[in-house]
């Protein structure tokens, strides 16, 4: 799939941001007036005991709103006045390609977007475009880079990165999704504003839900 490929009206894909053996990840334009907030409205209203159960309750949410006439932009509102972060005009998108695991891919995705925290990087919505899954996620900006942090940061700040990783991970833990692949290129540092940073637990293709039968396992780009 090539930048400038518009998916499913929505997502303009840009530059690639990188490719793996199983998925590419493409910064993207957003046409808010036609994003659809129905899948992300279903997957954040929801409770359970377990993520795997609030997970199948999001999708049976999400299949009886799907056939109602719902008004997006009042969907949007509420989102917003409950902190749950929704897409802004640039994303993130990441779309398989090579041999494709539809479950698996699938359920990346959903896992992760019936999740909310701010060390994590949040998932917006999915599907299947031209045959190939997709999905689409924050778009990590201003990213400190390595070299940056070991020159520049002080004690106090490297630790409150680690800190912030370390909350990432263990709210996932807490939901019964265990990451497998925590290495620096994974915890994310960016500058949201100068001088204050966050940690962003990424690249979760090889993530397990502990409380599925299905092992999320997957190559990541």
């Amino acid at each position: 799939m090539d930048e400038a490929t518009v998916i499913d009206g929505v997502y303009v894909l840009k530059d690639k941001l990188g490719q793996g053996g199983m998925a590419a990840v493409y910064v993207a334009e957003v046409d808010l007036n036609r994003f659809d907030y129905t899948t992300l409205y279903a997957y954040t209203q929801v409770s359970a005991e377990s993520h795997h159960k609030r997970r199948q309750k999001a999708e049976e949410l999400a299949g009886k709103l799907r056939g109602q006439k719902l008004d997006l932009a009042t969907l949007r509102t509420v989102l917003e006045a409950q902190g749950i972060p929704i897409p802004g005009q640039r994303v993130a998108v990441k779309v398989a390609i090579g041999e494709i695991d539809f479950p698996r891919f699938e359920a990346e995705w959903k896992d992760l977007m019936c999740l909310n925290h701010d060390d994590v990087v949040k998932v917006y919505g999915g599907g299947v475009y031209m045959g190939r899954p997709y999905y689409s996620m924050e778009l990590l900006e201003h990213i400190v880079l390595p070299k940056r942090i070991i020159a520049e940061f002080s004690i106090r700040q490297k630790i409150e990165a680690m800190i912030q990783g370390g909350k990432g991970l263990a709210y996932l833990h807490d939901n019964g999704i265990v990451h497998r692949d925590v290495k620096p290129d994974n915890l994310v540092v960016c500058e949201y504003l100068p001088g204050q940073f966050v940690t962003k637990v990424a690249d979760l293709g090889i993530a397990k839900n502990l409380d599925s039968s299905v092992d999320l396992t997957l190559s990541q780009s």
